[in-house]
């Protein structure tokens, strides 16, 4: 982290870590399944961060919208589309809060 940098939000998942802090997510993955990973545009490294300033959306998305007969319409976790066009798939729950905090860090970092 960088100085005068704090943690705003941490969220602890079965296979994911995502921290929110004043200037960026910090995403971090362990142990998740295959068949998720091979889902488009899902975020495949260990650990990657992201930015405020280069997302351009961030919103909630069900695993039906981002693979055909998949399951039931679960909520699979957020979709981070960024300036240059790039998507990232993170799966998560705890969706609302997540959201909520990168918007909300967004505008603080306008």
């Amino acid at each position: 982290m960088e100085p005068g940098e704090v943690i705003v939000f941490k969220h602890v998942g079965r296979a994911t870590i995502i921290t929110l802090t004043s200037n960026k997510i910090i995403y971090r993955a362990y142990n998740v399944e295959q068949e998720i990973l091979d889902i488009d545009n899902v975020v495949a490294d260990e650990k990657a961060f992201f930015l405020y300033s280069n997302i351009q959306s961030a919103v909630i998305i069900k695993i039906k919208d981002i693979k055909k007969g998949f399951g039931p319409n679960y909520t699979f976790g957020i979709s981070l589309t960024m300036i240059d066009g790039k998507i990232n798939n993170i799966p998560t729950n705890k969706t609302d809060i997540i959201i909520a905090h990168i918007l909300k860090q967004q505008k603080n970092n306008r």
